[in-house]
């Protein structure tokens, strides 16, 4: 099965070869991919263009289908997506929430979500 991340980096190839890359060079990332610091720079701006749109649907996909924004997998742990500003109360008077660990991007967090300095978790 192909990750995300090679089929990402495979349309981003595609996408260079129609014309729309820099100069040469490679690097290595993480996954041991070489990749051009152009093709990660678009990877980068795609990231951020496509994130307001998915967040957007999933809000919606949260509200009109059988879809939760979270789901309790024990006591002491919620696995969900971040929560907004005015879940944060709720979150901490109903599931007894004291802690919120985050893998978004700074970016992703700017404008509906608390963060550490001014949440008071």
């Amino acid at each position: 099965m192909i990750s995300a991340m090679e089929t990402l980096v495979t349309f981003v190839d595609w996408w260079f070869s129609l014309g729309f890359g820099g100069p040469g060079g490679t690097i290595r990332k993480g996954l041991g991919i070489p990749v051009s610091p152009w093709k990660i720079c678009g990877i980068k701006m795609l990231a951020r263009v496509s994130f307001y749109p998915t967040l957007m649907y999933n809000i919606v996909m949260a509200r009109v289908s059988s879809r939760r924004w979270f789901d309790r997998i024990d006591q002491n742990v919620i696995l969900g997506a971040l929560p907004f500003r005015g879940m944060v109360d709720t979150l901490k008077k109903e599931e007894n929430v004291k802690g919120i660990i985050s893998m978004n991007e700074n970016y992703e967090l700017t404008l509906f979500s608390f963060n550490k300095e001014v949440c008071d978790l």
